[in-house]
């Protein structure tokens, strides 16, 4: 759609369009040839026999080298494959998984999109351009480096052109090459009643049109080459030139656009700017501008049609948003979640090494995501030190270890700090306890509460804990509040008969589990029968031997006496239990005292868990059986966990010189993601040896374990894990589904379901990643029926930077807009999931801004930017004409991924706030401009964060991530029971005129909130206009679920106005402020630094600029203050006020009232929505004439400031606090 907004040029002359049907029949070659690029280099030197070679080398010869080489046509002789940068371009796409087109075939189908050349980036000329900024693309830079690397040689061959030119070339200028017989793709193309073209004007005329027709086939490559034809015949007609810009923008090759547009405008200098061909070029000029992200004004000055240049001024406006990775932080922010505490993990212990990461150079770097129990981090040390062993290096190891809760990061550092008191039993023993039972003796805990202590201690001096592990200073307070939690018992909420009995029920829970879904048979070690049994009876992990003797003696007695057969626990002995909770303690790690539920999770299964501790070990490639376990002297339970965690305490001695291990609080996504942009604040300062600056941002490894079972699948995997990962074979991401597995038939419909890909092929394509052959999974892989509990393992698709898709290998823009419009419904209407089924708890977690982040991450593989903006453009209208719809089963499988139904018209209304919203706030972040109609994005000022207390949600399960925010316009009936089908616009949705209407007016829902516990309290971004529009009406706000499709709260009314003026309602009074704010803090924090300022008005103006950066943090998504405001705890409305009565003390800014209601009336005339009927209060009033004087008199002062800075310095006014009258 890049040219359909381009008016014609002239009647046999008008600028080509693309056909508005999909179904073009793509450009085939004979069997067994290669698919070419639009200039198959190889085949263009003067001795070569191919037409287009002989013309390619008669534009060398007649001097348009240059020209070539400055619209992206690399140089004679080059490689195309080190032009484009890959060995495979000329292969075509033969997969049959390929997203399908709207006419239902997979791969490529009919759409000739999929044959486009790669985008080539065309510096800017200089001489011609109008603007002198650079696009700063690398890949741009780097091309333009390998023409100058051939212009000598360029320049020789031109020479010898020249002497030569009617030996060597069939066109040029003469008449003897102008006789010459046309190129032969030229009369492929051209029709046998063509009448012979006699001159050089009516041959250009001829192959403009048929580039015409190509362009209209979407055949890009084809036309570029009718055009540079015609434009070797017409070097000075400016038509040629606006194709090529056409194309080139069709292709998303903005710079390239710039670039020949510049210059058909340079040979139209003579015209006026009124004059139709220059002004669409003006017009085109200026998209290619926004959409790179540049300055268009001086080009939209020029632009005559008031419409066009409305909408680009517009669009320009809506784009100056600052860029900065700081935004990313303040976005992110808002997308926090709390989430279960899994005290005990659920997979086999494996060591994320193996031989490509061994034998790859340079130091190695970890991402545990989801540590949990840190079983998977010490098999890891277990086998590095062993792989170090043999290769004797010298190089260091980085392993970041995560957890979305901090009681789980709190317990592995109890684990580290124990596993560093190398040869102390007493620590070993403890280690056991902690890691591998429910409840422990007095002795074991005793050394537990040492550690806690010991830790708290540490963290609360902000001293190191150990010399290899890093804890910034932010994230000491949440393992502070964890720990403090266990060193004071659990406030007693626990006694020990309560947690050995709601161990061994969620034990035998867990078994029964384990038995429906995998079939398998419980695991014990060898020699510790008697132990599993004395586990299922009393619910503990005996010490025996020596240690039993020195302190379990009497216990030790009791059991003795007791007959326990192996064919199943008796009943438990009363006094036995009675001993057991006089004098055991529960295993405090395995509460967070954060998590709302009510006894805590914990399934555990210590025999078990001793059986795969001992099977993951080195030495130890296959099943753990009695000979292994005589070697070792292991006899019970208690022994095989020793040693494990002998092994790796061996293993930590050997590598913590080298070692640095990163504690970190946070949801894997959000951490992930800030990360890839430099965000993460939890890396602060040097610690001892540890400068966080220098931590890795790529890893060699991510294990994510199964946490995108509950953050969104396979595509938060791709989308936050896979930009982390080491650009080079050898690097691997794994993850295993483990929460849903009986869900999914087979690894493809599991792909599918997330990322709405119909195949292997195409995730690969699509994603950067390639299936490891080592994976796990691969032994099930596409098999019907499979249980996918093992490891997936993927890798980068290709080494070294990342590369832009080639053309062939691309979604036509048909099935790009598709695919974004199925998840925008899929995010939007998840298919209902029973709540209750613990196997096929499939969770629907992502919001809206997942559609952000899939377009930029589609736009970096090449696709054009104006395609986005188009398809997003579309979907602020509130409307989407799709063939896609939402979820219409539990599982989108492959098949259902590939349906494609009647093309409708679909409302989205209901999401369209948080639409905008979102768009307001992302359009600085995008890595493109948009082009959107006026309006449809609102301006970021009128954007503001509220809060709403909801009452206790009246259901369980609120641990699942299914909530939504409803506004529901009561006017318009009671709330629905079958929400739902009210918002499906389809086939099997409402579409009674009275469903119409509260799709269009009656319901806003919001995807995107945060959401308190504590407090109950959801808060959300929204547009100002939106919570006033509710104000006026009768709206309440209810939070739904969105599984059972039941709302879990009563309503509520919508946000009022809030007690002090911000700038969701004040609009006048905060527009004025913001104007001058960055102006009076600049003043006030030179004044700071002014000697002979008196010590008063520095508090006075250094508590300002803080005040304003804390004010602006929360009042602008885009802002992140430099450092500390030392407000951070202030009420909101608070600070205004302390920002108001600085400016009053400096500037005589009037303080508002302390009176609501006349707080209220003050935005309502400010806003314009007072009532006629409603008499506006005297003290409003009288607050805006101050105001406006106030206003005036900051114009004042910073007319003042301005003309004082222009003057030659001379001494200046002590304390200048007012402006001059």
């Amino acid at each position: 759609m890049g040219s359909s907004s381009d008016s014609e040029w002239e009647t046999d002359d008008s600028e080509p369009r693309t056909s508005t049907s999909r179904n073009n029949t793509r450009r085939t070659n004979a069997p067994g040839q290669r698919n070419l690029p639009p200039f198959d280099i190889r085949d263009m030197s003067p001795f070569g026999d191919s037409a287009l070679g002989d013309f390619m080398y008669g534009m060398e010869a007649n001097g348009f080298g240059s020209m070539l080489r400055n619209n992206g046509v690399p140089p004679m002789g080059f490689d195309p494959r080190d032009f484009f940068g890959s060995d495979n371009y000329y292969e075509n796409s033969t997969d049959d998984d390929e997203f399908p087109n709207e006419q239902g075939s997979s791969g490529d189908g009919g759409s000739s999109e999929h044959n486009r050349p790669p985008a080539i980036e065309v510096p800017a000329d200089n001489d011609d351009s109008d603007d002198d900024s650079s696009s700063g693309d690398s890949e741009e830079e780097e091309y333009w480096a390998m023409y100058r690397a051939e212009e000598q040689k360029m320049k020789l061959r031109k020479q010898q052109a020249k002497e030569g030119t009617q030996k060597h070339s069939s066109i040029g200028p003469s008449d003897t090459s102008a006789s010459g017989s046309a190129p032969k793709e030229t009369k492929q193309t051209e029709s046998a009643s063509t009448p012979i073209a006699s001159t050089a004007e009516e041959k250009s005329t001829q192959a403009r049109n048929r580039g015409n027709d190509l362009y209209r086939k979407g055949l890009f490559d084809d036309a570029t080459k009718a055009y540079f034809e015609a434009l070797s015949l017409t070097p000075n007609d400016p038509a040629p030139l606006s194709y090529l810009s056409a194309v080139q923008f069709e292709l998303g090759n903005y710079a390239g656009s710039e670039v020949y547009a510049e210059k058909a405008l340079k040979l139209l200098e003579d015209e006026e700017d009124t004059n139709v061909k220059k002004q669409k070029l003006f017009v085109r000029l200026a998209k290619a501008k926004i959409l790179t992200s540049k300055d268009a004004a001086l080009v939209a000055t020029k632009v005559d049609s008031s419409v066009e240049k409305d909408k680009i001024l517009k669009s320009m406006a809506m784009n100056i948003a600052s860029k900065k990775s700081s935004s990313w932080s303040k976005i992110l922010d808002e997308l926090e979640t709390e989430g279960e505490y899994y005290a005990v993990g659920h997979d086999p212990p494996n060591p994320e090494l193996d031989s490509k990461m061994i034998s790859s150079k340079g130091d190695l770097s970890w991402m545990f995501a989801g540590i949990g129990d840190a079983r998977n981090f010490f098999a890891t040390l277990i086998h590095l030190d062993k792989a170090e062993h043999d290769k004797k290096t010298n190089r260091k190891f980085h392993f970041s270890l995560l957890d979305l809760k901090a009681a789980a990061m709190a317990k592995v550092l109890v684990l580290l700090h124990l596993l560093n008191q190398i040869g102390d039993r007493g620590a070993l023993t403890c280690l056991a306890y902690v890691f591998g039972s429910i409840i422990m003796p007095a002795f074991a805990y005793d050394k537990l509460q040492q550690t806690v202590t010991a830790l708290v201690d540490k963290l609360q001096a902000g001293s190191p804990v150990a010399d290899w592990i890093y804890i910034s200073e932010a994230q000491r307070a949440p393992l502070l509040r964890q720990l403090r939690s266990w060193q004071q018992h659990l406030d007693g909420k626990y006694d020990t008969a309560t947690f050995r009995q709601h161990g061994l029920l969620q034990a035998s829970q867990g078994k029964m589990g384990r038995y429906s879904t995998h079939g398998a048979e419980d695991h014990v070690p060898p020699f510790c029968e008697r132990d599993d049994v004395i586990f299922w009876t009393y619910g503990i992990v005996m010490p025996q031997g020596e240690l039993a003797a020195k302190h379990e003696k009497q216990l030790l007695q009791l059991i003795e006496g007791q007959k326990l057969s192996p064919r199943g626990p008796p009943l438990p002995d009363r006094k036995i239990t009675d001993y057991i909770d006089r004098n055991w303690k529960p295993n405090v790690t395995l509460v967070d005292i954060d998590y709302s539920k009510d006894p805590p999770d914990f399934t555990f299964n210590p025999p078990e868990l001793a059986y795969v501790m001992f099977a993951c070990q080195e030495f130890l490639l296959f099943c753990p059986d009695e000979q292994h376990a005589k070697i070792f002297g292991l006899s019970n339970l208690l022994e095989y966990f020793e040693l494990f965690f002998r092994s790796t305490m061996l293993a930590l001695k050997e590598l913590r010189s080298r070692l640095c291990v990163e504690i970190v609080v946070g949801e894997m996504n959000d951490c992930l993601e800030r990360i890839h942009h430099d965000t993460w604040s939890t890396r602060g300062q040097k610690q001892g040896k540890f400068d966080p600056q220098q931590f890795p941002k790529l890893y060699n490894r991510v294990h994510m374990s199964n946490i995108p079972d509950y953050v969104g699948g396979a595509l938060s995997t791709f989308l936050f894990g896979v930009p982390l990962l080491q650009r080079e074979k050898s690097s691997a991401l794994n993850s295993c589904v483990l929460l849903n597995t009986p869900a999914f038939n087979n690894h493809e419909d599991y792909l599918a379901e997330y990322t709405l890909l119909t195949g292997l092929n195409s995730v690969e394509r699509y994603f950067g990643v390639e299936l490891r052959k080592d994976s796990s999974s691969l032994n099930g892989w596409g098999r019907p029926g499979v249980v996918l509990h093992d490891y997936t393992m993927w890798t980068v698709r290709s080494q070294g930077p990342p590369k832009k898709l080639p053309a062939n290998e691309r979604m036509s823009r048909a099935a790009v807009e598709k695919y974004l419009q199925a998840h925008l419904l899929k995010i939007c209407l998840p298919y209902p999931r029973p709540k209750l089924s613990a196997h096929q708890a499939l969770r629907a977690p992502l919001n809206l801004t997942v559609l952000f982040r899939l377009i930029s991450h589609l736009q970096s593989l090449g696709y054009p930017a104006h395609w986005f903006s188009d398809i997003l453009g579309q979907m602020l209208q509130g409307t989407v004409l799709t063939t896609a719809r939402a979820p219409r089963q539990l599982v989108t499988t492959v098949g259902a991924a590939k349906k494609l139904y009647s093309s409708m018209n679909i409302s989205v209304k209901p999401w369209l706030a948080e639409l905008t919203t979102l768009s307001s706030i992302w359009r600085g972040l995008l890595p493109f401009g948009l082009l959107c109609e006026d309006g449809l994005v609102p301006d970021i000022g009128r954007v503001s964060k509220y809060s709403l207390k909801f009452p206790t949600p009246s259901d369980d399960m609120l641990n699942r991530p299914h909530f939504t925010v409803v506004f529901w316009n009561t006017s318009l009936g009671a709330v629905p029971t079958s929400l739902r089908w009210l918002l499906l616009d389809d086939e099997e949705g409402g579409r009674s005129r009275k469903a119409i209407k509260i799709r269009e007016e009656g319901i806003h829902i919001l995807t995107t909130f945060q959401w308190s516990s504590d407090t109950t309290t959801a808060s959300f971004w929204l547009q100002s206009d939106v919570v006033m529009a509710m104000q006026k009406g009768d709206w309440k706000a209810y939070i739904w679920r969105l599984d059972t499709w039941q709302p879990v709260t009563s309503g509520v009314s919508t946000p009022t106005i809030p007690a002090h003026i911000s700038n969701d309602v004040d609009r006048k009074l905060v527009r004025e402020f913001q104007i001058t704010l960055m102006r009076l803090v600049a003043a006030a924090d030179e004044d700071v630094k002014e000697p002979g300022l008196p010590n008063s008005v520095k508090r006075v103006r250094q508590a300002y600029v803080r005040a304003i950066a804390e004010y602006r943090k929360r009042t602008d998504p885009s802002f992140t203050p430099a450092k500390p405001t030392k407000f951070e705890n202030w009420p909101l409305g608070e600070l205004i006020n302390e920002v108001r009565e600085v400016e009053c003390m400096l500037l005589g800014a009037p303080l508002l009232p302390a009176d609501l209601k006349c707080q209220m009336h003050v935005a309502k005339l400010v806003a314009g929505t007072m009532p006629s009927a409603e008499v506006p209060s005297k003290e409003s009033l009288s607050f805006l004439e101050k105001f406006d004087q106030h206003i005036e008199t900051r114009k004042r002062y910073d007319a003042w400031k301005e003309k004082q800075s222009k003057q030659p310095q001379e001494p200046r006014q002590v304390n200048p606090d007012r402006a001059p009258q």
